[in-house]
């Protein structure tokens, strides 16, 4: 599913904290893939290796969060994206590229050690509603991947994540080969509609909110 939305800039608060951020959302419209909570789901029943990125700011995830996934806030994303940018303005090499700054570099690594394979077997019909064990979940290092590496963005009410999901789309899946030290597969990101909302709605009544 394609996922178009039209962005602006705009200052969000914490309900958690009542800090406030200013965001500066791509102009014009994004187009992202999404994938539902209940598709999300399946995936992970399956034992899909993926990665799931949540761009909440740090309060809120600590506060709940799907297990085995990794918190990066869209705000630390687009101050570095912001920082990127200006490097590469200021750049006189043609050679520099924009997603190939430490810092990117540092995410996207952060990214790929994130990678969830959760075995098909940790689900039965007994299983609490539907929620993934934290516990048997595994994590890897190594990305047990041939051909790509699908990144899927969540957040409170999927807003911010379809932000993540079109600036990371537009970052890090179109880095350039000579800028990862060793190769490997490439990333595409997707976007959860609805975010942890619709996943306290559709999959799990239990699942905490704020």
């Amino acid at each position: 599913t394609t996922t178009t939305t039209t962005t602006t800039t705009t200052t969000t608060s914490c309900s958690s904290c009542h800090a406030k951020a200013k965001l500066q959302k791509p102009s014009g419209e994004a187009k992202v893939n999404s994938v539902t909570p209940k598709q999300y789901l399946e995936l992970r029943k399956r034992g899909d290796p993926h990665v799931l990125l949540d761009v909440r700011e740090t309060v809120q995830y600590q506060i709940c969060n799907l297990p085995r996934s990794v918190n990066i806030p869209l705000s630390k994303l687009q101050a570095c994206i912001s920082s990127s940018a200006l490097i590469s303005s200021s750049s006189s090499s043609s050679s520099t590229s924009l997603t190939s700054t430490p810092l990117l570099l540092q995410i996207e690594q952060k990214l790929r050690n994130s990678v969830i394979s959760t075995s098909p077997s940790l689900f039965t019909a007994q299983s609490k509603a539907n929620q993934i064990p934290a516990s048997t979940a595994t994590t890897t290092t190594t990305p047990p991947l041939s051909s790509s590496l699908p990144v899927y963005c969540i957040c409170r009410r999927g807003v911010f994540s379809i932000i993540a999901t079109d600036e990371l789309t537009k970052l890090i899946s179109k880095r350039l080969p000579k800028s990862c030290s060793k190769p490997s597969v490439p990333m595409f990101f997707y976007n959860i509609q609805g975010g942890l909302e619709a996943w306290k709605h559709e999959i799990d009544p239990s699942f905490p909110m704020y």
